[in-house]
């Protein structure tokens, strides 16, 4: 029986080391394929206005501290914003019911 355990153990960690070694392969291997792809297609696209090709960032990478103030208010007057449209809806509904709470 312990035999049985024995060879679990060693069949499970054979069979993580190759998936893992598997799986890292493929993704290496599809993410430079995209990656070319991307790549030409940009460079593609510009290449007719003769510019050389340039990535953009993530609106997120490179915002400056005044920025992301304004973002964090925004969402702050947003979320209020939510919570008052669901306190007068659960009034409404409260009503409709009979279940006024005042």
């Amino acid at each position: 029986m312990s035999s049985d355990n024995d060879r679990f153990g060693g069949g499970f960690l054979a069979g993580s080391i190759f998936g893992g070694i598997t799986g890292g392969l493929l993704g290496a291997w599809v993410a430079t394929k995209l990656s070319n792809r991307l790549s030409s297609e940009t460079h593609t696209e510009e290449s007719d206005d003769q510019h050389p090709p340039q990535f953009r960032q993530p609106s997120f990478m490179g915002s400056s501290d005044l920025e992301m103030e304004d973002a964090r208010q925004s969402l702050e007057n947003k979320i209020s914003q939510l919570n008052s449209a669901i306190d007068q809806a659960r009034e409404q509904l409260s009503e409709v019911n009979g279940n006024a709470s005042d």
